[in-house]
């Protein structure tokens, strides 16, 4: 027999195969739960909503790993902002802030189609860091800013909402 004779075979082989096990698990499967079964899946996806709306209040201090982290700014839709970071643990300033990626910290601004990535200048040490940020539109914002202590890098998170400049 030829190579294509035995594919054309082995193809109507699975086809017989494929077709027995469905025709057994018509006979064997019930009705009924066929019938639960699709309707458990359906019922599942009709309530769900694909992008839920944001409902968090602004914030300017964020809590993480012991660390209280201050934002002090406003950030100006259009133009460029200047924002400062404080640090303290336990009530005191952190002054052993290290460079992470080159820098004091990292401020990243997300909004529904807009994503800005912003670098700290200044001093590393600590226990404030600046950053110049430009909200390309108004509106509220999810600010993350990366900064570094004893090799751990922590990430605190604000809410902060974009204006229209005077």
């Amino acid at each position: 027999m030829n190579a294509a004779g035995r594919l054309g075979l082995y193809g109507v082989g699975v086809v017989v195969a494929f077709g027995a096990a469905f025709g057994i698990g018509a006979a064997v499967v019930p009705e009924s739960a066929v019938a639960d079964w699709t309707e458990a899946a359906a019922s599942g996806h009709e309530d769900m909503d694909m992008a839920p709306e944001l409902e968090l209040d602004p914030t300017s201090t964020s809590e993480v790993d012991g660390f209280t982290v201050a934002l002090d700014g406003e950030l100006i839709a259009g133009e460029s902002s200047e924002f400062a970071a404080s640090f303290a643990r336990g009530g005191d300033p952190v002054t052993d802030l290290e460079s992470n990626l080159g820098t004091a910290g990292r401020l990243v601004a997300l909004r529904d189609g807009n994503v800005v990535d912003v670098r700290a200048e200044g001093d590393t040490a600590g226990p404030d860091i600046t950053f110049a940020a430009e909200a390309p539109t108004a509106g509220r914002y999810l600010l993350y800013l990366d900064f570094q202590v004893d090799g751990q890098v922590h990430t605190a998170s604000f809410v902060v909402d974009a204006g229209y400049g005077h």
